[in-house]
């Protein structure tokens, strides 16, 4: 098996544990209503409904999902740092990063340089 739950474990007990998981899920799940704002549906992996989208970073969330390859595989999204405009609540515009927004990025420079760069 490729995920750790079922390292060492009989593949028949596998997929019935994971069908069992499936159905728990399918139980509870909601589908999200179009009223609920913006998003993307991914549908095994060929259908993508896209329900609002609007904006240039939105746009290009779109695209980097629909262009995910199938196979299983981390990635990442993360924020700017905290910009100098946030500090005053100003939103857009093109401001340098403050203090704090300065030590987000070097932490996460040094965060992708030694967990994501390592994998």
């Amino acid at each position: 098996s490729c995920t750790p739950d079922y390292k060492d474990v009989d593949p028949e007990e596998a997929v019935k544990d994971f069908m069992e998981r499936r159905k728990n899920y399918m139980d509870i799940y909601k589908e999200v209503e179009d009223d609920e704002g913006s998003y993307v549906k991914v549908l095994n992996y060929r259908k993508f409904v896209i329900h609002n989208i609007r904006g240039y970073l939105p746009s290009k969330v779109v695209h980097f999902t629909m262009n995910l390859h199938t196979m299983p595989r981390t990635f990442y999204l993360t924020r700017h740092g905290q910009s100098e405009y946030n500090t005053v609540g100003k939103i857009g515009g093109d401001s340098g990063l403050s203090k704090n927004g300065l030590e987000y990025a070097k932490r996460l420079a040094k965060y992708a340089n030694e967990v994501i760069g390592k994998k």
